[in-house]
């Protein structure tokens, strides 16, 4: 065995999500490009492009969600369901800290590195077998660092 279970299930985790993240963006992408070519938006309840993509970006998270617990299942994570819950939440922090921090919106393909890491993150946190100074580590880094994006000066 190269490598151990707990490094096995944060690398599957990592991996779910990059995969799951990327699938999503290209969905996003093709959707997006079909949608404005045709200069035709459909109705989205009169808000027109906006309303599609609003409606696409929400069908999409929740798609992530729901499909997260299966696939981290078969990639032999137990339990797969703490982090299908918890990775969503980390991503959410670790997003809006990010963007918070360079200003912007992050339209760059790093999101997807940030989902894998929080996805990674999550699954070091809820790991049953690992040590639990591990986990409140991790849990407590996350927590530093949405409490030091808040209280930085200027932000």
């Amino acid at each position: 065995m190269l490598v151990g279970p707990a490094i096995r299930r944060v690398l599957a985790s990592a991996c779910v999500a990059g995969g799951l993240g990327l699938v999503f963006w290209l969905v996003l992408y093709i959707g997006w490009s079909r949608f404005t070519d045709g200069g035709t938006c459909g109705g989205a309840w009169g808000l027109g492009c906006l309303g599609v993509a609003i409606i696409a970006g929400l069908a999409g998270i929740l798609a992530f969600i729901v499909l997260a617990w299966p696939l981290l299942h078969a990639a032999r994570v137990r339990p797969a369901w703490p982090v299908a819950l918890l990775g969503p939440v980390i991503s959410f922090v670790t997003y809006y800290e990010y963007v918070k921090l360079v200003g912007g919106s992050l339209v760059t393909g790093l999101w997807i590195v940030l989902l894998a890491v929080s996805y990674a993150a999550a699954a070091v946190i809820t790991a049953p077998r690992l040590y639990r100074y591990w986990s409140a580590a991790i849990a407590m880094a996350v927590i530093a660092m949405d409490l030091a994006m808040r209280l930085l000066p200027g932000r």
